[in-house]
């Protein structure tokens, strides 16, 4: 997108728009500049991205262009889409996002889909207690209250170590609707009692801590690193979780982690030295052994 001083006051087509605004983020480096200008235009007109396709030929105005131009700077600058907006779209929910937790990822949503399918299978006497740890934007709680549906059924918690993240977890979760859902400040299961829960949930910070300088700039510079350093080896807060989850769990409870790349391996690994069963790996879109589950031994 060319600068304001030099744009033609013409008018110009959706279309045209979007194809300035991704060259000029791709000159200056941004990733999938195709798809963030896509976002971004068809966040200041409204719309959703397919009729950004569909109406491409259809003028856009000055104020129009001006907001859309602001928001395109931001994210040259390296910034991320997300957090220029303030929101993005996790498992059909959208989410309220801020620099004091991670953005929300697709892969993720693997996990929710898991875990959905896990607690119809444990399906407990008494009501099923289920923690997402490291609750971060409240996301996977979100997704997961929305969608599994007879609240009076079960008992939500969110644990963080934020408050700040807690903050904007409280917010979207209200914003949802979602009544009943308690937000604890700890570090992992801490003050979880023995035998207290029948699901736990985690997208924990896992990049190794010397990989946290090679990251993209958008996640180096603008996310949170409490929600990136996962230690040496990035699983110091993984195996931490699962220790405590040997306790905190009941019985056929169940255990579902997000990991990063070859890190699937070491995990099965230490679980099997463990009291759990079923454990099973799922691959996420480009392959990446990136969701590991199992089940408490009875």
């Amino acid at each position: 997108m060319v600068p304001p001083q030099h744009e033609s006051k013409s008018m110009l087509t959706v279309g045209e728009v979007r194809d300035a605004a991704q060259r000029f983020l791709e000159e200056r480096g941004v990733e999938n500049a195709r798809f963030v200008s896509e976002v971004l235009v068809s966040e200041v007109l409204g719309w959703d991205r397919l009729r950004v396709y569909l109406d491409f030929e259809r003028p856009m105005s000055m104020p129009e262009r001006d907001a859309l131009r602001a928001w395109v700077r931001e994210c040259a600058g390296g910034r991320p889409w997300q957090y220029v907006l303030g929101a993005t779209d996790f498992y059909g929910h959208r989410i309220e996002v801020d620099p004091v937790a991670l953005i929300p990822r697709p892969e993720t949503e693997l996990l929710v889909d898991r875990c959905l399918e896990a607690m119809k299978e444990i399906r407990p006497a008494h009501r099923l207690r289920a923690a997402d740890v490291g609750t971060g934007t409240g996301c996977i709680l979100v997704a997961l209250a929305s969608e599994a549906g007879h609240a009076e059924e079960t008992q939500w918690i969110g644990i963080d170590r934020s408050s700040a993240a807690l903050g904007l977890a409280a917010r979207n979760i209200a914003g949802h609707g979602l009544a009943g859902v308690q937000l604890v400040q700890a570090d992992l299961l801490g003050p979880v009692g023995q035998a207290a829960l029948d699901v736990v949930v985690a997208n924990l910070p896992y990049i190794p801590a010397g990989e946290l300088e090679h990251l993209p700039r958008s996640v180096r510079d603008h996310e949170p690193h409490l929600a990136l350093d996962g230690g040496a080896e990035g699983l110091d807060l993984v195996f931490a979780l699962m220790e405590q989850s040997e306790r905190a769990l009941r019985p056929n409870g169940w255990l579902g982690m997000e990991l990063g790349i070859h890190q699937a391996a070491a995990v099965r690994e230490r679980l099997g030295q463990g009291p759990w069963d079923k454990i099973e790996t799922i691959r996420d879109y480009a392959g990446i052994e990136r969701i590991v589950t199992a089940y408490r031994a009875c």
